[in-house]
């Protein structure tokens, strides 16, 4: 046996598996087809926003709540910024559906507070709101630096002795009852156990989960500041936008705190078509998706250059549901997946991470991930 656990993919997941695994004294080889922190990977793109909030639940937020935990945790361990504690913001229309759900559980104390047109307005003056607008802030949640966080972890797996082949992509993962095979660079290697991350590649590594998880092209915008003083984490929270008189989540926006003193990430939460899984993706935007946002940074924003400087075309891993596929394989148990977070799963990877490296240690399943088996699939087809 070359590993007791061999960890596939270094990006969002696999990275803080990896960090999970080392720091519970586990062998761990990991595998990355690129550099570890290359932009490909669903963590490109700089930073990521961690909401709790985001939408109306009544129930807790284990995994958002223990993610928290473990991103402070990586901060400290790793001596470096990796959050960033802005709070969050969500506007939209005070009759929409999502906004009055809000405004309920601010009222059951849940740790959100609700803010008028005007009291946004004074607070948070890159916004431009009207009289029928409303915010709710929470002040939990903030930015992540996804690129550094991702290395961070991986720099202390390897500091706890996991060992790393990068620069070639698995091609071949095989099990059965003494473990899981695996070919990379031309050379074949033995685990006990795996855990396969294989983010947008997940279609062409396990053709078994091809029919649920599809390659989708996403694009993030950075938007320089006229007045940087606007836009720091203290006056600038990480904010999502509802579309006035447009309920599906396609029409909303994203906004994220000056990171780097001078520009604000701004972009749509949308995807723009099916993708092949590619390591050369095109990073051309179209002129009539820039015209779009353009239109809606005027509406929405004031103090910002309205042309983007910056783009970032990526891709992502979506599932019909919109959930991720995680736990292990059905008929082969020693191979466990994390997959298809259709774009939302880098708030939460600290905690899956964890997830992850507790199912291949001990065989169980928690609760938390329990109905998220690629196997709902199939029930649902029934």
């Amino acid at each position: 046996m070359d590993a007791d656990v061999a960890v596939v993919g270094l990006g969002s997941m696999g990275s803080m598996a990896a960090w999970q695994l080392a720091a519970a004294g586990t062998d761990v080889l990991a595998f990355e087809q690129f550099g570890i922190g290359d932009r490909r990977t669903a963590a490109g793109g700089e930073s990521r926003a961690l909401f709790r909030a985001l939408e109306p639940r009544t129930g807790p937020t284990p995994l958002v709540d223990r993610a928290i935990q473990l991103w402070e945790q990586l901060e400290e361990e790793s001596g470096h910024s990796l959050y960033v504690r802005s709070g969050t913001l969500v506007i939209g229309k005070r009759s929409s559906a999502r906004m009055r759900a809000l405004v309920d559980l601010a009222g059951g104390g849940r740790g959100l507070e609700v803010l008028d047109h005007l009291e946004t307005r004074r607070r948070y003056p890159a916004h431009i709101v009207g009289p029928d607008d409303l915010a709710v802030f929470e002040n939990q949640g903030g930015a992540l630096r996804s690129e550094p966080a991702v290395v961070a972890a991986a720099r202390l797996a390897g500091k706890r002795g996991a060992r790393f082949v990068t620069g070639h992509p698995v091609t071949r993962i095989e099990s059965g009852p003494a473990g899981v095979t695996l070919e990379a660079g031309g050379r074949t290697y033995r685990a006990r156990k795996a855990v396969v991350t294989p983010g947008l590649w997940t279609s062409t590594l396990l053709p078994e989960l091809a029919p649920h998880v599809v390659t989708r092209r996403c694009a993030l915008s950075w938007w320089a500041a006229n007045d940087p003083a606007l836009f720091t984490p203290e006056r600038f929270p990480c904010f999502v936008r509802e579309s006035a008189g447009r309920a599906r989540s396609g029409a909303e926006y994203f906004g994220m705190p000056a990171l780097d003193g001078s520009s604000v990430k701004f972009a749509k939460l949308d995807t723009y078509g099916l993708v092949a899984p590619t390591d050369r993706l095109d990073q051309y935007l179209e002129d009539a998706v820039i015209e779009t946002d353009r239109a809606r940074l005027r509406e929405s924003l004031t103090g910002l250059h309205d042309y983007p400087h910056r783009i970032h075309v990526a891709m992502e891993g979506f599932t019909a549901d919109g959930a991720p596929v995680i736990g292990p394989l059905p008929g082969r148990e020693n191979v466990i997946v994390a997959a298809g977070f259709s774009g939302g799963g880098f708030r939460i990877a600290s905690a899956m991470g964890e997830v992850l490296a507790g199912i291949a240690t001990s065989g169980t399943v928690p609760e938390s991930v329990a109905g998220l088996s690629v196997e709902r699939f199939a029930a649902a087809r029934s």
